[in-house]
């Protein structure tokens, strides 16, 4: 949102943007299907906007209307994970993204990796490894997810799977074009 137009009204806008998008009279399945998305993505805009304006108990709520008016997609919980981990509150981002991979699409491997990074910080390594594998077949050309298992097996002096995921993204030019040459050279250092 134009931020000189200032918070006030700002906030009057969204309101009744909000007020609009829930009195909107339908006449037919179509209409109402349109409304129904209009809605989302309404609730969607005003809890970025919280965000935005660290007002993350408002974020929430509207994070949580998301979820009430579509139980079945993903993209809600997947916000409400990515607000509670930039929050620290991992427990919770964990269900959240866990919730969001169930559902799947869209953003299926993005929200495996952030499962399996909020099970690596609550301390569960084991499924973290296995939905890091998880995230990296789900997109083939995400580096991140390979380094990350590289950084987790070498934590856990697994030095054959560490070298093994080195080999990995250096054979793979998809991976290794998108390293610096210093990063390149630290990972070439670690193959033993």
């Amino acid at each position: 949102m134009v931020s000189h137009f200032g918070q006030n009204f700002q906030a009057e806008c969204l309101d009744r943007a909000e007020r609009i998008s829930l009195n909107i009279n339908t006449r037919c399945l179509s209409e109402n299907i349109v409304a129904h998305e209009n809605r989302y993505t309404c609730f969607q805009s005003i809890a970025k906007w919280h965000i935005n304006n660290h007002n993350h108990k408002d974020a929430e709520i509207y994070l949580n209307k998301m979820i009430a008016l579509d139980p079945y997609d993903s993209t809600a919980y997947s916000e409400l994970g990515l607000h509670q981990a930039n929050r620290n509150e991992y427990i919770g981002a964990t269900a959240s993204f866990k919730q969001a991979v169930k559902l799947g699409p869209p953003g299926t491997s993005m929200n495996t990796y952030y499962y399996a990074k909020c099970l690596e910080i609550t301390g569960n390594i084991h499924d973290s490894i296995e939905y890091l594998h998880k995230s990296a077949s789900l997109d083939t050309t995400a580096v991140s997810p390979w380094l990350d298992l590289h950084e987790l097996y070498n934590r856990n002096n697994d030095k054959i799977n560490a070298t093994s995921c080195v080999k990995h993204i250096l054979s793979t030019p998809t991976l290794r074009n998108q390293l610096a040459t210093n990063e390149i050279r630290n990972l070439e250092s670690n193959i033993i």
